[in-house]
């Protein structure tokens, strides 16, 4: 019997139809997936971080009012030493330099604070000692993983380092910071942790504890993923944050109180690069103390800002 072969060629070609689209179904499904934001961080990899903090604190009594700003710079740097075959990298972070000033508040006994470790400048009284115990921290490296979501674990401070801070003023406050917690408070607002599922205009929530001088709080990050931009041949992802705060009942006590509390910022992902390159949050605190007859009303306002240059 010979064979229909118009028959057969019309089953090959639903075959071959079927086939391109499954083809067709597994890149497209392959290209969402790559087209998240999604760290994608390579062995040998060197980055120089920058975060910026001002801070402006507003206190009034009465028609009396009294303004402090308050100015930190921390300049890191990020290597990255080996990558696992599921994305997660190792980072050595060394802090290369610190510049701050902070007023005195008005009417208090000592002068304003002015420091830079970069600088050869002799210093005297409160800035002189608080760089005796900022110096043990210059060229001091920190290791931690970062996985592809942004998750920071694993942080180990090498004995070269723990060595430096123990003989050094305050080196408890520290060692804190370069603990997995003091890390996480570091940069928790300005590379936020992605959601595996993570979607366009899709709100995800980030939760963590906030201590305060005026009580414990459990402040809570809304992130969304808004879309891109394009800068020349970079695409930009963009995120924007809220935040938000609620107390938290604790035995201790607290004579201030917090009156009103506003966040919120964005974040700028390098898709062709996979890292965040830059992020700008900023959170106003209210809170109101009483004094003597009075009331103490204080507004304090911080900015912070985050810089990640590939080198």
């Amino acid at each position: 019997m010979t064979p229909n072969r118009p028959a057969i060629y019309i089953r090959f070609s639903f075959f071959l139809m079927a086939l391109a689209i499954l083809l067709i179904a597994n890149v497209a499904r392959a290209k969402a997936q790559d087209s998240r934001p999604t760290w994608k961080l390579q062995k040998d990899d060197a980055f120089d971080v920058t975060l910026m903090q001002s801070t402006k604190i507003t206190s009034q009594v009465d028609q009396r009012v009294k303004d402090v700003d308050n100015q930190l710079t921390l300049n890191m740097t990020w290597n990255v030493k080996s990558v696992s075959d599921a994305g997660n990298a190792t980072i050595e972070m060394t802090i290369v330099s610190v510049q701050m000033t902070m007023e005195s508040m008005p009417n208090a006994v000592g002068k304003s604070i002015e420091i830079d470790t970069a600088s050869e400048a002799k210093l005297k009284g409160a800035s002189a000692e608080l760089l005796k115990q900022l110096n043990p921290l210059m060229g001091s490296a920190v290791e931690f993983e970062m996985s592809p979501r942004g998750e920071i674990t694993n942080v180990v401070v090498p004995e070269a380092t723990l060595e430096s801070l123990r003989k050094a003023p305050g080196s408890m406050k520290l060692r804190s910071l370069l603990s997995s917690e003091g890390i996480d408070d570091l940069f928790g607002q300005s590379v936020v942790v992605l959601p595996e599922d993570l979607k366009v205009n899709q709100p995800w929530s980030i939760t963590n504890q906030l201590k305060t001088g005026f009580g414990e709080f459990e402040r809570t990050h809304t992130c969304t993923w808004t879309g891109y931009r394009n800068v020349g041949d970079t695409q930009l992802a963009e995120i924007e944050l809220t935040t938000s705060v609620e107390p938290i009942e604790t035995s201790a006590k607290v004579e201030a109180k917090l009156t009103s509390f506003s966040g919120g910022g964005n974040l700028v992902f390098d898709m062709n690069q996979g890292y965040f390159v830059s992020s700008k949050s900023t959170n106003e605190m209210n809170t109101e103390k009483p004094y003597r007859e009075k009331q103490i009303t204080t507004k304090v306002s911080t900015v912070v800002e985050l810089q990640i240059d590939k080198k």
